[in-house]
């Protein structure tokens, strides 16, 4: 083989392994999403659904996957919640596969929006909920999970987009140990564990961050929608 054909078939390859680079299924995120409680609950309980609840984001062709899961047993993420603040972000979702037995969503929860979600804003755009009943379809156990896709998006942008709260992820927790359920958001960014949803006895404290400034830019840009 000539050198001008080598460099060429040279080029030729790392072309399709940069377009199979950008277009696979395989570019994720380093560390997982985490929940914070915004309804209270017991600590235990508390402390079981932050350390327990959590999704992961890949970039899968054009569209951006978020991987429900559960790493325990002493709770069940029953309903899924997203809120986007277009024109920042906007978005179409639909879901995409299961861990199969044991697991089985359905679009539309109830209740239709994240239960104790409007004190910080959240006004599900789409939702998805186990099927009846709620307490053996949901994600209740190590190795479940569930996929859901948002279409024609870079992860990239998906990240932005939560740092900046343009995006919010609520999921209903049921099942624990004593009975209770609770709504959790998420934590803006990957791997971060304590809380930082400004829900009301918090909100002073977090508007004087950029945290803070970001939520009330999100609550002004919400305000804005509802008012046109």
């Amino acid at each position: 083989m000539t050198g001008k054909l080598m460099a060429k078939t040279g080029f030729w390859m790392l072309g399709c392994l940069g377009l199979a680079t950008a277009l696979g299924p395989n570019v994720a995120n380093a560390a997982p999403y985490y929940f914070s409680s915004i309804n209270g609950g017991t600590v235990a309980n508390q402390q079981i659904a932050e350390n327990d609840l959590f999704f992961e984001l890949s970039q899968s062709g054009l569209d951006v996957v978020f991987k429900f899961q559960n790493s325990g047993s002493a709770a069940n993420i029953a309903q899924i919640y997203f809120d986007l603040t277009g024109p920042l972000f906007t978005g179409t979702f639909s879901l995409g596969t299961d861990s199969g037995d044991g697991v089985e969503f359905a679009p539309g929860a109830t209740p239709s929006n994240l239960p104790s979600g409007e004190p910080i804003d959240f006004t599900a755009d789409y939702a998805t909920g186990a099927t009846p009943p709620p307490a053996h379809n949901g994600i209740d156990n190590p190795g479940e999970f569930l996929n859901v896709i948002l279409a024609n998006k870079l992860l990239a942008d998906v990240e932005n987009a939560l740092v900046s709260f343009a995006l919010l992820v609520g999921i209903h927790a049921i099942s624990f140990p004593n009975g209770d359920s609770m709504a959790l958001v998420n934590n803006p960014n990957p791997g971060q564990a304590e809380a930082v949803v400004p829900v009301p006895a918090a909100l002073p404290l977090l508007l004087g961050g950029l945290g803070g400034l970001a939520w009330l830019a999100r609550r002004n840009n919400r305000k804005s929608q509802k008012a046109v």
